[in-house]
């Protein structure tokens, strides 16, 4: 302590050096993912899960779910955070079980919860459901699907537009996208299986102009290589007729499907995830990478470029059975994705920074293997503001959902 220094002095010096090791301390405190409200989403074990954030309702967490529980026989369920605690919302979202659970809100109405899966109850064919007047109430006929629904993916547009896209057993396993304007219309004159060949994980997403896109592992590629699909609507000349009604045989949509670029892979692409950049609406897609030793890769397109690495390929794993893949509202880019820790694969988090990938938390968000046996595991990412979400099934917890959030 410098020796001019007063006695009062001297105290405000000491006082100001303690202050400013404390600050040191809070902002370099490191943040970690912890389960929202430091329990468990749902009551029992829960596969498929899928994370949803309310935006009208100040990014409130929403989660669907197949309950594999006793009471739950495989049914679909819901559960909201509020009051500090999940609850449910409304009855079961299905009359039997469900597989390949799939959850999107409304953007423009508050507490609009939609939920899509293949239903037991109708041969596994696809069902939609929405949260009206404290029920679940169907959207068009149930088991709407030509055949068995599989890799079944929702989302809605920030006008409301929804959209369903799937794997269709009917067809091959060839990929087909519909849209709800009162019944459900294929996306596209073409109809139903709008690929050649079958497709494989399949990932949808509607960019700022409320066009569909929908990224998959395409079986017409030998190399089982990843595509990119956008479709591309005829504007109508003229006054524009009203929307026809419900015939049968569902038609399609005018307009027509344009591949974005060539294959984003060079070699089989895995657990694909696909977003667009919130404002200028450039497509991104993750997946598992066989040409980089199933690592995981994330590549972006600009409009008439080719496709690029977003940071190094190959940048985490190998072998990560899921991916996901979500901006947050500063622009910034994060990567959810399975990682072994201590010989158990459990999630981890990474964003961009720069022209790199940097941890964001700790290493394996889940207290057990992110897993359910014989069930391939879902991961779910989103982002209110800066803040992270994430859903997972969790051994740790008896095979139960947990939500974490980066905090």
């Amino acid at each position: 302590m410098p020796p001019a220094l007063s006695g009062f002095r001297a105290a405000l010096f000491c006082a100001l050096i303690i202050s400013r090791i404390s600050e040191h301390r809070v902002m370099g405190a490191t943040k970690s993912w912890k389960p929202l409200g430091g329990v468990p989403a749902t009551l029992g074990m829960a596969a498929f899960p899928s994370l949803a954030l309310d935006e009208q309702d100040g990014g409130r967490a929403y989660l669907a779910y197949s309950d594999l529980s006793g009471r739950g026989g495989g049914k679909a369920f819901v559960r909201r955070f509020a009051g500090g605690a999940w609850r449910q919302v409304g009855g079961n979202a299905s009359m039997d079980g469900t597989q390949d659970v799939w959850l999107a809100m409304h953007p423009a109405r508050k507490g609009y919860p939609w939920v899509a899966y293949s239903d037991n109850a109708a041969d596994g064919g696809l069902s939609v459901v929405a949260l009206e007047g404290g029920s679940w109430r169907y959207k068009g006929v149930p088991g709407f699907s030509l055949g068995f629904a599989a890799q079944v993916q929702l989302a809605i547009s920030a006008t409301g537009d929804v959209y369903v896209a799937f794997q269709d057993g009917w067809l091959d396993n060839r990929l087909t996208v519909m849209q709800f304007v009162g019944t459900w219309l294929y996306v596209g004159p073409d109809g139903p299986g709008i690929t050649q060949q079958g497709v494989e994980y399949i990932s949808l997403a509607v960019d700022k102009n409320g066009a569909p896109l929908v990224a998959f592992q395409d079986f017409s590629s030998p190399l089982l290589q990843g595509r990119l699909l956008i479709f591309s609507r005829t504007k109508p000349t003229g006054r524009s007729p009203p929307p026809p009604p419900a015939p049968p045989g569902f038609p399609g949509m005018p307009g027509r499907w344009l591949s974005v670029g060539s294959y984003f892979s060079a070699k089989q692409a895995s657990y694909i995830s696909l977003t667009t950049h919130p404002k200028t609406g450039q497509p991104y897609v993750a997946f598992t990478d066989e040409a980089h030793g199933h690592k995981v890769t994330v590549r972006t397109r600009a409009p008439k470029q080719p496709w690029k690495d977003v940071g190094p390929p190959g940048f985490a794993g190998p072998y990560s059975g899921t991916n996901s893949l979500a901006f947050d509202s500063a622009g910034t880019l994060h990567v959810a994705f399975q990682c072994k820790v201590a010989g158990t694969m459990k999630p981890c988090v990474r964003r961009l920074a720069g022209t790199s990938w940097v941890q964001e938390g700790q290493l394996g968000v889940s207290k057990g293997e992110s897993a359910l046996q014989d069930i391939h595991p879902y991961l779910t990412l989103r982002y209110h503001a800066t803040a992270g979400f994430l859903a997972y099934s969790d051994r740790g917890y008896q095979g139960k959902a947990v939500v974490s959030a980066y905090s």
